[in-house]
């Protein structure tokens, strides 16, 4: 219950500066603080520690935050570009479920209510280019790994089962990280082998307080699809999690995603 109570102190100690304007309302920079505020909160949720995101990396994460924005209200339901709102709608059915799974295996049910959306923003019925299947994209060796039999990829409860065992087991091996919960979001991703080599080319004692900052400002010496699609899915999931977190900060009449675990 520990994430739960912390998620409604910080739901209560939320700065109200621009409570009255929806993000799209808001001028350049006080969308800039909103983000920055936000992703420090969201940074809690997940670790119950403190990210120190330099302002180059909240940039990043204002990308995604903007590329979701403009997908709000567009009238579309196509994988990855429909409207935001409804990704939120289908999210509301599984929260409870995905929340309650991530929590009973040690980690923040923040990550297990937005991992699957920006994996497959809480559809069933993708399949990408590797073969990975599900909510959670498993690829079938993974998924084999996990106990996760062929016909389980469209049981969204026993993949979020598995999901929440890679990611503790994740979180291990970046332990003496202060950023473990976001590396192992990024293995999730990449890979252990890839992250941890990547680490090892860029993280030293100057940087190593912010080591994704330090990957990214770094990128060049990474492996290519570090370089994009890895140093993205942090900044992706911070996105996701503050629009559903704020879903009527962006003008969406809905409740926070982490508000409908609390049943």
């Amino acid at each position: 219950m520990r994430y739960f109570l912390l998620t409604a102190i910080l739901f209560l100690s939320v700065t109200t500066t621009t409570a009255q304007k929806t993000y799209q309302q808001m001028t350049g920079e006080e969308q800039k603080a909103f983000v920055s505020e936000q992703s420090a909160r969201i940074a809690k949720l997940i670790s119950n520690r403190d990210y120190a995101f330099t302002a180059e990396y909240q940039w990043m994460i204002k990308q995604y935050v903007d590329s979701y924005v403009r997908r709000i209200n567009n009238g579309k339901n196509e994988a990855g570009r429909g409207d935001v709102k409804l990704v939120l709608e289908r999210g509301i059915q599984h929260a409870p479920t995905f929340a309650k799974i991530f929590e009973a295996n040690g980690l923040s049910p923040i990550i297990g209510i937005y991992l699957p959306m920006i994996e497959s923003e809480y559809r069933n019925d993708l399949t990408s280019p590797s073969g990975a299947t599900g909510m959670f994209q498993f690829i079938p060796s993974t998924a084999k790994k996990y106990g996760l039999a062929p016909e389980d990829k469209t049981n969204a409860e026993k993949e979020a089962t598995a999901a929440a065992r890679f990611m503790s087991e994740l979180q291990n091996k970046f332990v003496n990280d202060s950023m473990k919960e976001a590396l192992a979001l990024t293995a999730y991703n990449q890979g252990e082998r890839t992250v941890q080599e990547s680490l090892s080319l860029v993280v030293n004692e100057k940087n190593k307080d912010c080591s994704l900052c330090a990957l990214a400002e770094n990128k060049t010496q990474l492996k290519q699809n570090m370089q994009t699609e890895g140093l993205s899915y942090v900044p992706l999931f911070f996105a996701a999690a503050i629009l559903g977190e704020n879903p009527e900060s962006f003008g969406i009449a809905l409740k926070p995603l982490s508000n409908y675990s609390q049943k």
